[in-house]
């Protein structure tokens, strides 16, 4: 099922609605697990009441204020209560025309179920409905765990916002290129006082979005287990970090050698934490860790069964996967969850690219098994360090973990380009189509891309490839997909508002023009349609213009240069110039 699309012809009376019968006129992301519909329209309210008027969630009371002025003597009322019966975070929500009855187990219930609201009420035109929800994955979200530039302090506090609009309640810090995150020595200090203010402002943002600020430390390269020094380093560095306003930390172990991989020392380490410090504050979420065997593809001592025994059962251990990018089969998580005598914390390695960095990856949230709801301790998404792209897949993954069993990859993709960036959504969804894969690096977890045109530039190349002039219906299909190509990037230069995400993608972006003007001249000279020299000499043009932003992509911090289409297209362009150049050599 996909997001809850309500139109008016499918809407019955008292009628339980499968989305995917239904047009888009009003989506409802992530998908709620129960939907029904009454069949009533109404005209959108322009102000709300909230009764009682007292005691509402803050945090719920906000968001809904953020789309509705809030006025006591508004005809459309929110009426709320608690219902200590439903699911945590679960929520039902009754709309009709004369307003909601929304109840909630706790305030993240009631935040999620405002959440919904101002979704059933985008609409101009809007539909009575009842829905029954709750996620399936209690701990969902994002964990900043790359290599590479961190985040900005201002694109955090945007990712935070996003994250509380899509229901995911969790984010985990742990930038590998902070030093006092860890990987050195600095892992004991306390952050200078500038940097300290900005994490007391990005866990106070978080908190009113509803989501748990994970600070992270990763002490395992510089730790010395030879007395309790830093066992008490890291107590006083959660001491800090809890004076700032976080109140949920993990641990990560990942990514090393040495003496910080022994399993009984890492043990004792994280025991003393939650049993000095988690347990004893009260108001700390559950301790994570990141072991460091932590796919199966190298899990193979009894390093995690050691873990499994010696933990803390409240202590959460996360996991990669079958390797450190791989979907997350019902197979991976049987593996491990006996071995570390709970359910596994996911920490998916995608869309992250500081193993692929010239490549930009936004194709769509697919793979993971639909059925591991259940299985799961939680689960977080490491994403690219270009955090407004990275909210493409990211959207997909937020809905993933909310209702794996009724979650639509595809319509997913899609509708978040549409509402990230409604003004240039076709020119978003032409960029995304093409630029997905993570190119040869990928090993084995190489990612979609360029699908629908992809059977159409096999059997150009396949006749192109026996000497054949390909089908005019082909050439024409290839020539037009180019030309979007080469129109979507100037229309995401000239036209997006969201400047944060130009400035991310400008370099590939810019480089579409002259790539999809190669694409078609090629294209169409495969066809006979304009002369080889021409096309040779767009693809030349391409080629120095891909040079020239590679350089300057590679300039900036932590970068490479760019790559664009590299799994379909690309490809194309290098077998087919092959082709006419061996043509005019004749």
């Amino acid at each position: 099922m996909r997001g809850l699309c309500i139109a008016v012809a499918a809407i019955c009376a008292g009628t339980t609605v499968w989305a995917e019968a239904l047009p888009e006129t009003l989506c409802v992301w992530p998908t709620p697990q129960e939907v029904s519909v009454d069949g009533g329209t109404f005209a959108r309210p322009k102000t709300i009441a909230i009764v009682p008027a007292d005691g509402f969630d803050a945090e719920a009371q906000a968001a809904l204020a953020a789309t509705f002025k809030i006025e006591p003597t508004a005809t459309f009322t929110v009426t709320w209560k608690e219902d200590a019966s439903l699911p945590k975070e679960g929520y039902t929500l009754t709309v009709d025309a004369d307003g909601a009855d929304l109840a909630a187990a706790d305030g993240r219930g009631f935040f999620y179920g405002v959440q919904t609201l101002r979704q059933v009420l985008a609409a101009e035109d809007c539909h009575g409905v009842t829905i029954k929800d709750w996620p399936d994955v209690p701990f969902r979200g994002v964990v900043e765990g790359f290599y590479g530039q961190p985040w900005s302090f201002e694109a955090r506090k945007r990712m935070f916002a996003f994250m509380g609009e899509q229901k995911m309640n969790t984010y985990i810090y742990g930038p590998k290129d902070d030093p006092y995150h860890g990987f050195g020595p600095k892992w004991r200090d306390p952050y200078p006082e500038a940097k300290g203010k900005e994490i007391a402002e990005l866990a106070r943002v978080a908190h009113a979005n509803k989501v748990n600020f994970v600070w992270a430390v990763h002490p395992g390269k510089d730790i010395h287990w030879k007395d309790d020094s830093d066992i008490k380093a890291c107590l006083a560095k959660f001491e800090l970090m809890y004076a700032l306003g976080v109140r949920a930390f993990a641990v990560f172990f990942d990514d090393i050698s040495g003496e910080g991989t022994r399993a009984e020392k890492q043990i004792a380490l994280l025991n003393t934490l939650n049993r000095e410090f988690v347990r004893k504050k009260g108001d700390v979420a559950p301790l994570i860790m990141c072991p460091t065997d932590y796919a199966a593809a190298w899990a193979k001592s009894n390093y995690l069964e050691k873990l499994g025994v010696g933990l803390d059962p409240d202590i959460q251990v996360m996991w990669t996967g079958d390797a450190v990018c791989a979907d997350i089969t019902q197979g991976t998580v049987e593996h491990v969850s006996p071995r570390i005598r709970r359910k596994p914390f996911i920490w998916w390695n995608w869309p992250v690219c500081d193993y692929c960095k010239p490549h930009l990856l936004m194709g769509r949230c697919y793979g993971n098994d639909p059925t591991n709801g259940p299985r799961y301790g939680g689960f977080v998404s490491n994403p690219m360090d270009k955090p407004e792209a990275s909210k493409v897949p990211l959207f997909g993954v937020a809905a993933y973990t909310w209702n794996p069993d009724d979650f639509d990859s595809e319509q997913a993709w899609r509708d978040s380009i549409k509402r990230l960036f409604p003004e240039v959504a076709a020119s978003v969804q032409t960029l995304a189509d093409h630029n997905s894969s993570q190119g040869p690096k990928a090993e084995g977890f190489n990612r979609e891309e360029s699908v629908a045109i992809a059977p159409v530039v096999a059997r150009v190349l396949e006749a192109v490839e026996a000497e054949e002039t390909p089908d005019a219906a082909d050439v024409a299909a290839l020539t037009d997909e180019f030309r979007r190509i080469s129109f979507a990037g100037i229309d995401i230069i000239a036209n997006c508002k969201n400047k944060l995400f130009v400035e991310e993608v400008y370099d590939w972006a810019d480089g579409m023009m002259a790539f999809g003007n190669a694409g078609a001249m090629t294209t169409q000279a495969l066809g006979g349609q304009v002369p080889p020299a021409v096309a040779l000499a767009a693809i030349r043009a391409w080629r120095d213009q891909q040079r020239v932003l590679s350089e300057r992509h590679a300039a900036k911090p932590f970068s490479e240069g760019i790559v664009l289409s590299s799994r379909v297209l690309t490809p194309y362009l290098d077998k087919a110039e092959a082709a006419l150049r061996k043509e005019t050599e004749k």
